[in-house]
């Protein structure tokens, strides 16, 4: 079983990246009260500099340009400036530590500041990072005093403790972006999470996806709902599925750009040879081509290509294998969170909340902190399901180009829901022992092996198919 956590894609608190760990490291003096002993202490916080620098203590920093954290580590800068002291050093505000590479080769700065997590996470990050090239010149750790006290009202909140889904939708960018509320929708995930089960299960729908749209009364393509509203899409589901979905977050090209990039990038499994030219510019001139392989690291315009192309040649059944490969990248996303639960943070700043994601979560009710803190608890334990709705491909009296959606599949959709939903599943429906089967997906395969992936069972025993 893969180890989850649900990313709701704009919404944070800034958290503070500490361990539990103590350390014999000495100190630099603190405002604190001199009686009162740290309970811990933070993992290893450094200034360094690159191995020709020049700079090998702190006296050689003065008059230097050192690099700080403004977003997820910041609290890792304001103590190493303490042990800075009065010295004067111009100070360059970064806002990611994927930049600093960049920033070192441009003669920006001359040293920056990383705790031990980002430290080690930057070479995952950056393949053009390597450490044996930079240099520790200070290290020191960060006193806690005090366990962190959580808000009853978030302790109580719903969002921790109950059972709920949320609609995932990616929207064609060909809208205007300052109203990117409305548009075609190309990315359809419903994600149930239980946080008593610790189980997360996600339904996967293709764009065309033939069903009834709740706004207008009829019956339409999927992708077409999001020209009514993000509600409708919602709804549309949540009708289809007999099920309440209350919430949803929606994204745009750009956005999901951003919040690829600002992840440093998402691994996943590549499932076969594939040029592709569907990034955020359709160039077809200069397709992204990426090759077979496990574990590889995709930036934006990347990870966007291979989330909406259908057309390169061998991906199984076009649109069908691509949200396949639309689950590896969200996959790809909640592990590298899972991994790093620091990177959350930046997610709900203010100057992002306008161009990343618009959602319904209610931040007066302390819903996005209650997310946080589920985030946290997700680290381990948490598995995944990913079901994929099945589309028969077929074409209206007009001539328009549909996906009807088979008894069988949509059945096996509302079990799964119904058991991450209320820990339950109808063992008398004839396709409980379909439904009983989680699979957590490997992306889209070619027309030899279909897919790949890993299956279990829910729960109990149950026949495995493959």
């Amino acid at each position: 079983m893969k180890k989850i956590l649900i990313l709701l894609m704009s919404m944070g608190l800034l958290l503070c990246g500490c361990s539990s760990n103590p350390s014999e490291t000495s100190q630099p003096e603190e405002s604190v009260e001199p009686t009162k002993e740290p309970i811990a202490y933070s993992d290893p916080i450094y200034i360094m500099t690159t191995r020709d620098s020049g700079i090998e203590t702190l006296d050689d920093l003065e008059g230097k340009t050192l690099a700080i954290q403004t977003l997820y580590d910041k609290e890792s800068s304001e103590y190493a400036l303490d042990m800075l002291g009065d010295m004067e050093v111009e100070l360059y505000e970064s806002e990611y530590y994927q930049e600093i590479p960049d920033l070192i080769n441009e003669g920006k700065i001359d040293a920056w500041v990383i705790s031990e997590g980002p430290n080690s996470l930057m070479y995952d990050y950056r393949h053009d990072y390597v450490p044996e090239d930079y240099v520790v010149i200070v290290e020191g750790r960060m006193p806690i005093y005090e366990e962190e006290e959580i808000d009853e009202a978030i302790l109580n909140n719903d969002l921790l403790n109950k059972p709920f889904a949320v609609m995932l939708t990616g929207i064609d960018e060909r809208v205007d972006p300052s109203n990117y509320q409305a548009g075609r929708n190309d990315v359809n995930i419903l994600m149930g999470v239980n946080p008593e089960l610790k189980h997360v299960t996600t339904i996967s729908f293709p764009r065309d996806s033939y069903i009834k749209n709740v706004c207008t009364g009829g019956t339409d393509k999927l992708t077409h709902f999001g020209i009514n509203g993000t509600e409708c899409i919602k709804d549309s589901i949540g009708d289809l599925l007999d099920i309440d979905v209350e919430y949803f977050v929606q994204v745009s090209f750009s956005s999901f750009i951003d919040l690829i990039d600002s992840l440093g990038g998402v691994k996943v499994d590549v499932p076969l040879d594939m040029c592709m030219d569907q990034d955020s510019h359709r160039d077809v001139s200069q397709p992204y081509c990426l090759s077979k392989g496990e574990d590889q690291l995709l930036y934006g315009e990347w990870a966007l290509a291979l989330a909406r192309n259908r057309k390169y040649d061998g991906l199984y059944n076009g649109d069908y294998g691509r949200i396949r490969n639309q689950a590896l990248i969200v996959n790809g996303i909640m592990e590298r969170i899972a991994e790093n639960p620091f990177l959350l943070v930046w997610a709900g700043l203010d100057w992002k909340a306008d161009t990343l994601a618009y959602h319904n979560f209610d931040a007066n009710a302390q819903d996005i902190a209650a997310l946080f803190n589920l985030a946290r608890s997700f680290y381990d334990g948490y598995t995944v399901d990913n079901y994929f709705i099945v589309n028969n491909g077929d074409m209206t009296e007009s001539g328009m180009s549909i996906g009807r959606i088979p008894e069988s599949s949509l059945e096996i959709a509302k079990l799964k829901m119904q058991y991450v939903l209320t820990g339950e599943m109808d063992q008398e429906n004839p396709y409980y022992n379909d439904a009983i089967v989680g699979y957590v997906t490997a992306g889209a395969g070619n027309y030899d092996d279909k897919y790949m992936g890993e299956e279990y069972c829910l729960q109990g025993d149950c026949q495995l198919t493959r």
